[in-house]
Order: structure tokens, then C-alpha cells, then sequence
């Protein structure tokens, strides 16, 4: 990866050998409708562990991109943006022993005391030759969304972390607001280097994957935000509708669709 120091390189790619965790919007709701400062942070720990790894997939992927697509300025400035959210992340400091004890003695062990909520798939680890010939930090082996943590008191350092978490969070989402735009501007200077008013299959599936990943990130970083706000919206649990009919989400965005098409092509009537 040039431009970028190698042991920042070394460790995106190390990264990037994760799978993703899936997360489903029912584990987010089921989560998040009454969550403990302890169960915040536990979610808290999995972004820390989660996010990284999808961020280091993308910077690979952008990394690797056909045709010289991956040299266009637009897209090295979105490359940019995720190498320094990762940096940010890889960074973060972890919870202190204290914290981490007393969120541990508060969560929810026992399969009768704990609620029925989703499963996901655990996110595997590295082997034992992995752990032994790499230094950095590697995601927990418990690599689970939710943790059911009970409202017991517990020490005014874990709603401290969870805010500064939070506030790094926010951080990396407004960082993250223009890729959309760059990423498209990107693709146009590809265009204007090819001299091709198309892109072929190949980099259209890339934009597909990119983006649909870019919700899944901005879903995980805005719920988590969400959930540590004081004031909590009418049928909503974070940033959740849980009113939401897809039908009407369906039609609206194919009006908005049709609107825009006609416009562009002057085809109003």
C-alpha cells in the first residue's frame, strides 16, 4: 500500500484477514431497547473489534482495484479516509482491567437469567501460529454484538468510556460523510482517463459491494451513537424505526427515481 507507513500497511492487511460479523436489525432492536451503560459497552468493545476489520476490507479492496481506477485522486482520497478511521480505531484505548471487571461480574451468564436474543456468526480469531508470530492486537474471540449486562452500579469510568467512544465515533462518521460523492467523482475521472462514458461489470460490482458495505458501517457507528443519547424518539430504537412499512420505503424511493430520471433527461412533463 504505498503512500502509507508499513507497519500501518502491515497491519490493515492483518485486519483484512477477519470475515465480518453479520448484525441483523432485529439484534440491534432486540439490544438496544433498554440498554445498561454496561451493556453499552460492551457493544462499545465490539465496534472496537468490529470496525477495524470492515474498514481494513475496504482499504484492500480500493487498494486493489482494476485498470488503474485505484489511482484516481478521488478515489486515494476515500482510501484516505478509511486508513485514518482504522488508525483512529486500532489506536482508541481499550476499557481499563477496572472497567472491564466490573461490566464482567454485571453480565448476564446464565442461559435462564438472560434474555432470548438473536444469535450472530462469531467472528473466528487467528490460529495459535497467527497469535504467536504477530504483536498487534486481535479481535476478541468473544465477538458477539450484544451482552446483556444487568443495571447494577457500576463505576462512573464506564459511562466516561462510552462517551469518549462515542464522541471517536462521531468523529468517523462525519469523516466519513463525503464518500459517496468522492467515490463518484472517482469513477468520473476513470471514465475521462478510459475516454468512456461506461464502467464494466467488474467495477460496477465493486460500487455495489462498497456501498452496501458503507450502510452496514454507518449503521453500526449510528446506532451506537443513538443509543447513548438521553432523549430517545417515539418508535424508534436508535436510529430504527421499528414503525417502518418497507412498502411505503419501496414506493417512495421509486418516485424519487422516477423524478430524478425525468429530470436528468428532460423528460418532465
Amino acid at each position: 500500500m504505498p503512500g502509507i507507513p508499513s507497519e500501518l500497511a502491515h497491519r490493515i492487511a492483518h485486519f483484512a484477514r477477519f470475515p465480518q460479523t453479520g448484525v441483523s436489525l432485529r439484534q440491534m432492536v432486540e439490544f438496544g431497547q433498554n440498554p445498561s451503560q454496561g451493556t453499552l459497552l460492551r457493544a462499545a468493545q465490539f465496534l472496537h473489534d468490529e470496525l477495524p476489520i470492515r474498514l481494513a476490507h475496504r482499504v484492500v479492496e480500493l487498494d486493489s482495484l482494476p485498470d488503474r481506477l485505484n489511482e484516481m485522486p478521488s478515489v486515494l482520497r476515500v482510501k484516505r479516509m478509511y486508513i485514518d478511521s482504522f488508525n483512529e480505531l486500532i489506536n482508541f484505548p481499550r476499557a481499563s482491567e477496572r472497567i472491564k471487571e466490573a461490566v464482567k461480574s454485571a453480565t448476564v451468564h446464565s442461559a435462564a437469567a438472560r434474555r432470548q436474543l438473536s444469535g450472530n456468526n462469531p467472528n473466528p480469531i487467528a490460529s495459535d501460529t497467527q497469535r504467536a508470530s504477530s504483536a498487534h492486537w486481535i479481535p476478541s474471540i468473544q465477538h458477539r454484538y450484544h451482552y446483556e449486562v444487568q443495571s447494577t452500579e457500576l463505576p462512573l469510568d464506564v459511562a466516561e468510556y462510552n462517551h469518549s467512544f462515542v464522541k471517536a465515533l462521531e468523529r468517523i462518521k462525519r469523516r466519513h460523510d463525503p464518500v459517496v460523492t468522492a467515490l463518484a467523482q472517482g469513477v468520473v475521472e476513470y471514465k475521462q482517463l478510459r475516454n468512456t462514458s461506461t464502467v464494466d461489470t467488474q467495477v460496477q460490482h465493486f460500487l455495489d459491494r462498497f456501498y452496501l458495505s458503507r450502510i452496514g458501517i454507518r449503521m453500526l457507528i449510528g446506532q451506537q451513537i443513538a443509543l447513548n443519547q438521553p432523549q430517545k424518539l417515539r418508535d424508534f430504537v436508535g436510529v430504527i424505526c421499528t414503525n417502518t412499512i418497507i412498502a411505503d420505503v419501496v414506493k417512495e424511493a421509486i418516485d424519487n427515481a422516477r423524478f430524478i430520471c425525468g429530470d436528468y433527461y428532460m423528460l418532465m412533463n
